[in-house]
């Protein structure tokens, strides 16, 4: 449902200001983290 990313397993949603990171795995779906879109991104780190 979300944009693929630079990682294979991760995608990522937008949710207003807000990027989702997250991967799907066999019986669940792991929330990576929650980003504040309004930041410097080089301070992102996945």
């Amino acid at each position: 449902m979300g944009k693929p990313t630079s990682l294979k397993s991760v995608r990522m949603y937008i949710i207003k200001d807000y990027l989702m990171f997250y991967e799907i795995l066999e019986s669940h779906i792991l929330i990576l983290t929650i980003w504040d879109s309004r930041q410097n991104p080089v301070k992102l780190k996945l």
